[in-house]
């Protein structure tokens, strides 16, 4: 009897006693998502926790100075390897310590000459240097009324032209001194980083401590880039007008003035228009800081382009056409474009500082009457 009533409780056999309900698929599948959710609630708790650990402001303070750090060690990595010149630590020591505007090594003072396979001269890119006293006022005046108008006043950092910059979106000049910009052509290169910028200003005020504001403004005047390879505004006188600094007319300092900013972009043998609406902004900063009249300025503009500027080889197809916007693709020397390319691998063979210095004798494989009758054929097509 015993022995039946376990076997009828089991449900062995064939007998029919009572049996343990089963529990159906449904009941099963809402049990297991409770306990998934249990367990997904317990890991957000437990993951909220230890967040909590380490979002505290100490924690967060931490990790901003941590990754600021590496950005900075970043940034200073990018300045040592790629803006510092090899010759920047004597060329500094030299710069910061003379007491008269006599760094010889920026510019020399023989020109480059470039020959084609005859030997005949294709261009000469004079680097002599010339003291601010030969200079024309209208020049020196234009360039500061364009690059730094507050030059005189500044300790080689101007903490409001970089306020008028930033606010006007650079419409009203730069935020770069004259200083900053010298600092920037000699001894730094222009890469663009945070610490090559506190560098230079610091460069800045120590040099602005040793040399006078003229003697800094010659020196930037004597080697500041005109783009076509010109360096130094006696090679952009005489490349352009084949003047001497001296001899520069208003219109012409203010166009050589108008070209700083982007002296390729901007130069009167490849946009006249441009450079035509730079030159406008050159003569209003320069009436706005009181070195022209409004009547000089007005004369200025009504004359258009500077005829003296079709003196220069290559510039024959700058007529009244020209003047009035047309693009011309040509340089103020023989065989532009062979030129331009042969400046190109100049400085990548051998750097800017030893372009700028000059001295140098270089021969091609040019032949100088085949190539300008070649340009004439092209200008004839059309």
């Amino acid at each position: 009897r015993d022995v039946g009533a376990q076997s009828s409780l089991r449900g062995g056999g064939g007998g029919s006693g009572p049996r343990r309900p089963r529990r159906s698929l449904r009941t099963r599948l809402r049990q297991e998502v409770r306990i998934a959710q249990a367990r997904v609630l317990e890991m957000a708790a437990s993951a909220q926790s230890v967040a909590g650990a380490y979002t505290t402001p100490q924690s967060m303070g931490w990790l901003a100075a941590g990754m600021a750090g590496v950005l900075v060690a970043y940034d200073i990595t990018r300045f040592c390897v790629g803006s510092i010149k090899p010759d920047t630590l004597e060329r500094i020591s030299k710069l910061a310590s003379t007491s008269q505007s006599t760094v010889e090594d920026a510019i020399g003072s023989e020109p480059t000459v470039i020959y084609d396979v005859k030997g005949r001269v294709v261009a000469t890119l004079r680097g002599e240097s010339t003291a601010l006293d030969d200079v024309s006022d209208h020049m020196w005046t234009a360039v500061v009324a364009s690059e730094d108008r507050r030059f005189f006043f500044h300790p080689g950092v101007d903490v409001r032209g970089i306020a008028r910059a930033i606010l006007t979106l650079g419409t009203s000049g730069g935020g770069s001194t004259i200083t900053q910009q010298l600092v920037k052509n000699m001894l730094l290169s222009q890469d663009r980083t945070i610490t090559r910028k506190v560098v230079e200003m610091g460069l800045a005020v120590a040099i602005e401590r040793k040399l006078t504001k003229p003697q800094l403004l010659e020196e930037y005047l004597n080697n500041v880039y005109w783009g076509h390879g010109i360096y130094g505004v006696t090679s952009a006188a005489a490349a352009f007008f084949r003047k001497m600094p001296k001899d520069l007319n208003l219109g012409e300092s203010a166009l050589l003035a108008a070209m700083l900013p982007a002296p390729e972009a901007l130069s009167p043998y490849r946009s006249p228009s441009a450079a035509l609406r730079a030159r406008s902004t050159v003569l209003k900063r320069m009436v706005d800081t009181g070195y022209i009249t409004e009547e000089e300025r007005a004369d200025v503009e009504e004359k258009g382009m500077p005829s003296t500027l079709a003196l220069s080889p290559g510039a024959a197809l700058l007529d009244d056409k020209a003047k009035r916007g047309v693009s011309l693709g040509v340089t103020p020397y023989r065989a532009p474009f062979f030129v331009s390319e042969v400046l190109y691998q100049l400085r990548d063979m051998c750097g800017e500082y030893l372009q700028r210095r000059g001295g140098l004798q270089i021969h091609t494989t040019l032949d100088l009457s085949l190539q300008e009758r070649a340009e004439q054929l092209v200008r004839e097509d059309g």
